[in-house]
């Protein structure tokens, strides 16, 4: 369902980033690895100090006609791009069912269906600016972009304790309008259940629709039987005024983790097993099957380390996506300083992609704090949150990666993550500039 050929970028992307360390095989040409979407992609490196054989062996590849992917309400859409770039062999030439050649940068109309179990099917020439920009790996950092240009989802993590449908939507369109940014119109759950209830429906599903706030909804282990009631009633009680919203559903979050013996050793909460979550996946699967939210995306957050344990692989197999936290501010057994911030993230991501089989890792949880306790070698500071902001998010994450930041208002909290004390002018500089 998901092509990543995207030959046309390669070219952009070699002169926009630092030159990768480029992998060699005796006498093979070198290639370069980056990711798109949550997939690894390895491709002809035709950047600085690239053989010239292997520069002309690539123009044969860039020949093949490129097709760009994106997401709309949660599902994965491929379709044949021809923006910027495009050979003009492909500009003429038309995909299975097409009548008519859209012009050059416009979306072809072509219906795709999402992955999992039955992703919504719609059509791409409905769709507004989808993206093509490639997110690179470690080894090929892709230079930063604008935040309005991209139709893949940013935004913020959002707690229940104490919130109403008021106090969501003031700070759903305060991350909308922070001084510096564009585009974070998304919100990440913990919950379907309002704080003080049982399994009411939390407020924050009619604050999204009131401002039109995408959602990538959350269901919190072990409360399993009061969140899918809260999750079903909220698809019965707000249709698809709701369910137009939701980029996917993430079932528990960092249960694994937390049942690992350094979640134990940190005094986590109580933990899953993977079978315990595998469970749950399936009851959500059964629970929205017949409902407005059917054919959504069901994935599960947790920690990198928690992913590459070999022991926790059935979760995996049973999710449409993984969502990965990591906080290289928390890893105090390695050099962790504010130098090392980046290429510590950018581990973890890659480590979760290398197990993901295939499948997206969208970014749940990361962020650095403006203030609190020294963790090993790294510091909380504005500066250091900045230029933490500046290299994971507009360097890495943001427009290219489904990302959820942590956090908006951290007021209180040691160590606090906020970027902002509750007004639309952020704490440190929050602008990526080209």
């Amino acid at each position: 369902m998901r092509s990543f050929i995207l030959p046309a970028l390669l070219p952009a992307l070699a002169l926009a980033a630092p030159a990768p360390a480029p992998k060699r095989d005796n006498d093979a040409c070198p290639t370069m690895t980056f990711t798109y979407e949550g997939a690894i992609i390895t491709a002809p490196y035709t950047g600085p100090g690239a053989p010239q054989s292997c520069l002309t062996a690539a123009t044969s590849v860039a020949a093949l006609c490129p097709t760009m992917t994106f997401t709309y309400n949660g599902a994965f859409i491929t379709a044949q791009y021809q923006g910027p770039g495009t050979p003009q062999s492909c500009l003429t030439s038309r995909t299975p069912g097409q009548t008519s050649t859209p012009p050059a940068g416009s979306s072809p109309a072509a219906t795709e269906t999402g992955p999992g179990n039955g992703g919504p099917s719609v059509t791409t020439s409905d769709l507004v600016a989808p993206t093509t920009s490639a997110t690179a790996s470690s080894s090929a950092a892709a230079s930063p972009s604008s935040p309005s240009t991209s139709g893949i989802a940013k935004g913020f993590n959002y707690g229940s304790a104490g919130m109403t449908q008021s106090s969501f939507e003031t700070q759903f369109n305060l991350a909308k309008n922070l001084v510096g940014t564009s585009g974070f119109t998304s919100a990440r759950l913990y919950t379907m259940i309002q704080d003080g209830t049982t399994n009411g429906v939390i407020s924050a599903i009619p604050a999204a629709i009131a401002t039109q706030t995408k959602l990538l909804l959350g269901l919190f282990y072990p409360n399993v039987d009061n969140e899918l009631a809260a999750l079903t009633a909220a698809a019965q009680q707000h249709g698809t005024a709701f369910t137009d919203l939701v980029l996917g559903i993430s079932v528990g979050s960092e249960d694994l983790y937390r049942n690992s013996p350094t979640g134990i050793e940190n005094h986590s909460n109580p933990g899953a097993n993977p079978a315990d979550i595998v469970s749950f996946i399936k009851a959500t699967r059964n629970a929205i099957a017949g409902t407005a939210l059917a054919g959504r995306l069901i994935g599960h957050v947790d920690t990198w380390t928690a992913y590459v344990n070999g022991s926790n692989n059935a979760v995996i197999s049973a999710c449409d996506f993984l969502g990965v936290d990591a906080y290289p501010y928390f890893q105090n057994t390695q050099a962790n300083g504010i130098a090392n911030g980046a290429l510590l993230f950018e581990d973890a991501y890659q480590q979760t992609v290398g197990v993901a089989q295939g499948k997206p890792v969208w970014i749940t949880e990361t962020g650095w704090p403006v203030s609190g306790p020294v963790s090993g070698q790294a510091t909380a500071s504005t500066s250091d949150a900045e230029s933490y902001w500046k290299s994971v998010g507009c360097g890495f994450a943001f427009d290219k990666i489904l990302t959820f930041w942590y956090d908006l208002v951290d007021q209180g909290a040691s160590p606090s993550f906020g970027v902002t004390d509750g007004t639309t002018t952020p704490l440190y500089d929050l602008s990526c500039t080209s």
